[in-house]
Parts: structure tokens; C-alpha cells; sequence
């Protein structure tokens, strides 16, 4: 007797592990408000927590959020899982933003020569503060580098939990948004 497979349904809210669903229903009008507000210096959705029961569509919801504002140059997306690195990675994915908007390199130009007969040679080296700092005063340092830039970062932090690590970020940022 042959077996024949059951074809599995095409749900759309099925979910999968680590693959985004492929539709996204009924929240487009949400998202655009949502993000609206973003771009509103003054609005609503600046500090959020987005809440719900499981597979109702908030990672789906913040990936949303980051693939918009990952597209605009004036925004910087810093999306993370909340872990036991969270302060780690909130800093490795702020640089890697950083290094990736800005396009700058962390050299410095520290002499140059002029020689008639040939060209002119530029010599460059690594800034010299290399001192580490930590979270909060890097945080704090990294913010003020994007604002002389006029640059916003969107903080989007999947699973949340409530731990030390959530804890520091949660006042940190609000030394930021004093």
C-alpha cells in the first residue's frame, strides 16, 4: 500500500524557529503609526514595551521596525536578544552600527611630507584612547558621538527579562533620555 503525506497547511501565522512569517496581517496601519512616532522627536512610541502572548507577531512587529529604520540613514538599529551578555552586546552592536553607518575608519592622520621629486606621504596611526570604559559611560559616550552626527538609535530588545543586566541598560537609558 502506498503512503501518501498530508500537505501540511499554508498558514500564515505558522511559526517557524529563526524564520520570518510571510505575511504580515492587520498590523501595517500599527506599524506606520508606530513608526511615525519614531521619527517624531516628541512622540508616543519613543520608549516602548511591546507585549503580548507568544506567537502574536512581536519579533515579527520589531523586525518590521528594524528592517524600516535600518534603511535610514539617520538611524542607527541596535536589535539584540535580552541574554546573559546584554550590555556586551548592546556595545558590539552599537560599534558595528556605528562603523557601518558612518563609514569611518579609526584612524587619524599624524604627519604628512612633502618630497618635490616624488609625492606626498601620508603616515596614520590608531587614536591613542584606548582606555575601556564601562557600559554606562560608554553608552554615554557613544550617544554623544551620534548626536554631533545627528544620528537616532532605536534600542530593540527581543525577550526581555527582567535581570541585572536589563536593569543597568534600563538606567542607563534613562540618563540618556533625561
Amino acid at each position: 500500500m502506498k503512503r501518501t503525506r498530508k500537505r501540511k497547511s499554508d498558514n500564515p501565522f505558522s511559526i517557524h524557529f529563526g524564520q520570518p512569517t510571510k505575511q504580515f496581517i492587520g498590523r501595517s496601519q500599527t506599524l506606520d503609526t508606530f513608526l511615525n512616532d519614531l521619527y517624531d522627536a516628541n512622540g508616543q512610541s519613543r520608549n516602548s514595551i511591546i507585549t503580548g502572548l507568544r506567537g502574536v507577531g512581536k519579533t515579527t512587529f520589531l523586525n518590521h521596525v528594524q528592517d524600516e529604520l535600518a534603511n535610514d540613514p539617520e538611524w542607527i538599529v541596535v536589535s539584540v536578544h535580552s541574554t546573559h551578555n546584554l550590555l556586551e552586546n548592546i556595545t558590539d552592536r552599537l560599534h558595528d552600527e556605528i562603523e557601518r553607518k558612518t563609514k569611518e575608519s579609526n584612524v587619524k592622520l599624524t604627519s604628512a611630507e612633502i618630497n618635490i621629486l616624488t609625492a606626498l606621504t601620508l603616515s596614520f596611526s590608531e587614536p591613542e584612547d584606548n582606555k575601556e570604559y564601562g557600559f554606562q559611560t560608554s553608552l554615554i559616550r557613544d550617544m554623544r558621538q551620534l548626536n554631533k552626527l545627528d544620528m537616532t538609535v532605536a534600542f530593540l530588545i527581543d525577550e526581555v527579562e527582567n535581570t541585572p543586566e536589563m536593569r543597568e541598560f534600563a538606567a542607563t537609558y534613562s540618563l540618556l533620555v533625561r
